[in-house]
């Protein structure tokens, strides 16, 4: 719902296409990749569950991963970018805030152990850098092409 949201925000501000589809981007890499650990790692979940119990593995917090991409990712995003200050401060703190909510939900429903959360958050980082370094080559290849 958050892709789609996103995406019709580019469509009216054509500014932000590069960061949507970098947020995207990230997003579904992040995804892939957390699911690929979950198998690699085959953690089993804590025994003290509270509400639903998911069947996946417990390493990494796919959850803590895809909240850092996505919304951790568009606080940056955010505070870097030419809006007003006011505007940078509280859209920015709201989606950090809302992702440390998703890690805190996660450690207190008893799903994950707390280095399920520190793989999902550096997953999330070593994802977003990646991207970012990849764009970077191609903005200089292409500058170099002109």
């Amino acid at each position: 719902m958050l892709c789609v949201v996103t995406i019709v925000a580019a469509i009216f501000l054509p500014r932000w296409r590069g960061r949507v589809a970098f947020a995207i981007g990230a997003l579904l890499l992040t995804w892939i990749i957390s699911d690929r650990f979950k198998e690699l790692f085959d953690r089993p979940r804590p025994d003290h569950w509270l509400l639903v119990h998911e069947s996946s593995a417990s390493y990494s917090s796919g959850h803590s991963a895809l909240g850092l991409a996505f919304y951790g990712l568009w606080a940056l995003m955010i505070w870097i970018s030419d809006l007003p200050l006011a505007a940078r401060i509280a859209v920015s703190g709201v989606l950090f805030a809302w992702s440390v909510v998703i890690d805190w939900s996660r450690l207190a429903m008893g799903a994950h152990y707390p280095t399920d959360i520190i793989g999902g958050w550096l997953l999330a980082i070593a994802v977003v850098a990646a991207l970012r370094a990849a764009t970077l080559v191609v903005e200089a290849k292409e500058r170099h092409l002109e």
